[in-house]
């Protein structure tokens, strides 16, 4: 199965948001830091995990985040 790995770029009263929705994707949340009032959370989903979540996302974080996803591994 394609994982990907994603790096979100969210402010930060949106962030419990975007982890329980990616969680119930079967995202898991590798790393978390804040930059300054934002948040930058790394997390390693499947690929179809990601599949209609795009508007999601951006109706979650009211259009003020970003993602750049990229594929790390495939699992057997």
């Amino acid at each position: 199965e394609p994982i990907e790995r994603l790096v979100v770029d969210v402010p930060a009263d949106c962030v419990g948001a975007v982890i329980e929705k990616l969680g119930s994707r079967k995202g898991d949340l590798v790393e978390m830091t804040p930059v300054g009032d934002r948040m930058k959370a790394e997390f390693l989903i499947p690929s179809r995990g990601l599949f209609g979540y795009r508007n999601e996302f951006l109706t979650d974080t009211k259009g003020r985040a970003s993602w750049p996803p990229s594929l790390t591994h495939t699992l057997p």
